[in-house]
């Protein structure tokens, strides 16, 4: 799949009301640890109801690359797999947002904001 195929594979997709798909190539490169790689970032958005204000409502971002040389070899199907991936990292990220105990996180959704 070539970017603008992705592209355009993107925009075809419908998940939940305000739910949308994309990618960029604006930053093209991916540190991957032990040097750097070539990758399109995929962005997935939605806007929900703010797990900790119930009155406002929030944008919600998850971002996540593929790299190119993958990218290039994947078909729709892979591609559908991919997403679904995500999407479920997006949901479970929800998950966290939401589900309390004794009006306590369970598990904390963004601990990287509390060290």
């Amino acid at each position: 799949m070539s970017l603008n195929e992705l592209v355009i594979f993107l925009a075809r997709i419908s998940y939940k009301p305000n739910w949308r798909f994309e990618c960029a190539d604006k930053a093209p490169f991916y540190e991957t640890g032990g040097g750097y790689m070539k990758a399109v970032w995929i962005t997935i958005k939605h806007t929900s109801i703010d797990a900790n204000d119930p009155e406002k409502m929030t944008e919600v971002v998850l971002t996540a690359c593929v790299a190119k040389d993958q990218l290039v070899r994947m078909d729709e199907p892979q591609m559908m797999d991919w997403i679904k991936m995500h999407i479920r990292k997006a949901e479970d990220h929800e998950t966290d947002e939401w589900l309390r105990l004794d009006g306590k996180w369970v598990k904390d959704p963004h601990p990287e904001l509390r060290s």
